[in-house]
């Protein structure tokens, strides 16, 4: 058989393998963490790979279709991460993708039909096509599970917030930052609220850069979530406590922050806990009850997700979602400090110190024993001394500082303050 005729072939085969590296890449930077220099030279190779069948295999050497190919690439996979990239503050540009993610793929198929009517090469028209199959098929599938979205009342603090924020015209507001959820309805005073079946609504955006309160069916979800993992941990008999801006919300509002963008749960790993045992309970059991996970082995995180994760590879692409419900789980161990017992864990958290071992920890006695606290609906488990661990960690825990939040939406949250449910 001639090679040129399985070319095409492997061009679309390598483009959906470099896809889903990438969207898996990812998961990193929703997370905050460090990206994996492994991953990313296994989706270079496949990049590369790609490129040379391309450029080189079909008919000796094409610069021209080399550099379309990469010039597709770059720009697409710059489309398809722009989610990812916007959980921390950045340009507008990233943000207007963002915004516009579950169609913005779509605007290279001008692109790919020139190309492919200019330049005959069946390797690079394979992948071209390939690459828009992909994102019609994202477009549709997001179509679909925005179906399941179901219309949920807001608060009066949380209208409150969005109508101070919007300067009392909330309908501008909304299509100005592309609200989708308040355009649709009769009132722009109801939510189009995310369920399991939907996706999430993106309030990572909402929360921090319009300054808006969680939204209903987002707190709400966060609350199950919550429960959900703190009853895992606790039938499996893992030392766990709540941590970082959840703690905060417990202690200080009895509830959860009005802007909270997620729910931070802390295991201790000891002789009865080690890491491996750990992720093969949580994954069998998470898994099973319909909820994603994600593990991230060198810095001991986990992050477990509200929705519930697709088959291998199309898992990864939920990645591309503006939006993400979890819980994240950082672990720690007992350590010495100058000659005090600490718990480390290797990420930073607010003011937490360093420790003598280059890792970041807090006064074991702070935390052991745990204690339990009533919260959202049932219990959970907390410090030994809540208060003294919130003041390591944010200093005066009882003023309220808007630190996530991007610094014009949180001046004017802290000038518009009416209780402290609305800040």
């Amino acid at each position: 058989m001639n090679i040129n005729l399985l070319l095409p072939a492997v061009a679309a085969l390598l483009y959906a393998t470099t896809y889903f590296q990438f969207l898996h890449l990812l998961r990193y930077r929703r997370n905050w963490l460090p990206t994996s220099k492994f991953e990313i030279g296994r989706c270079t190779l496949s990049a590369v790979a790609l490129f040379i069948v391309i450029s080189l295999l079909s008919s000796g050497f094409e610069p021209l279709a080399l550099i379309v190919s990469i010039v597709f690439l770059t720009l697409l996979f710059y489309v398809i991460s722009a989610p990812a990239i916007a959980f921390l503050p950045t340009s507008p540009i990233i943000e207007f993708l963002a915004k516009h993610a579950d169609y913005a793929g779509l605007s290279l198929i001008p692109f790919s039909l020139i190309t492919g009517f200019v330049l005959h090469n069946d390797s690079l028209n394979a992948m071209l096509a390939t690459a828009m199959a992909i994102e019609i098929i994202w477009f549709i599938q997001r179509k679909i599970h925005n179906r399941q979205r179901v219309m949920v009342p807001m608060s009066k603090d949380a209208l409150t917030v969005l109508q101070r924020q919007a300067d009392g015209d909330v309908r501008e507001f909304a299509k100005k930052n592309n609200i989708g959820e308040l355009e649709r309805g009769n009132t722009p005073l109801n939510w189009l609220g995310c369920t399991k079946l939907s996706a999430p609504c993106p309030f990572n955006f909402y929360v921090n850069r319009l300054g808006l309160n969680t939204a209903p069916c987002c707190k709400e979800h966060l609350i199950s979530l919550c429960l959900y993992v703190d009853n895992c941990l606790t039938e499996l008999g893992v030392t766990h406590w709540l941590e970082g801006g959840t703690l905060l919300g417990v202690i200080r509002e009895d509830d959860l922050l009005s802007w909270e963008d997620d729910v931070d749960i802390s295991i201790l790993l000891d002789q009865n806990t080690t890491w491996d045992e750990l992720v093969k309970s949580l994954l069998k059991r998470v898994v099973t009850d319909g909820y994603a996970i994600e593990i991230f082995a060198k810095n001991e995180f986990i992050s477990i997700g509200f929705d519930q994760r697709s088959r291998w590879p199309f898992g990864y692409e939920r990645n591309r979602l503006r939006g993400e419900l979890r819980v994240d789980m950082s672990t720690y161990r007992k350590g010495l400090s100058d000659g005090k017992q600490v718990l480390e864990r290797f990420t930073k958290k607010a003011r937490m110190p360093m420790t003598e071992n280059g890792k970041f920890g807090i006064p074991y006695d702070l935390v052991m024993p745990t204690s339990i606290l009533s919260a959202f609906r049932g219990t959970v488990f907390a410090p030994k001394n809540p208060g003294a661990y919130l003041q390591l960690l944010y200093g005066d825990y009882t003023k309220i500082e808007y630190t996530y939040i991007e610094p014009t939406a949180a001046a004017r949250r802290s000038r518009n303050q009416i209780t402290k449910n609305t800040s």
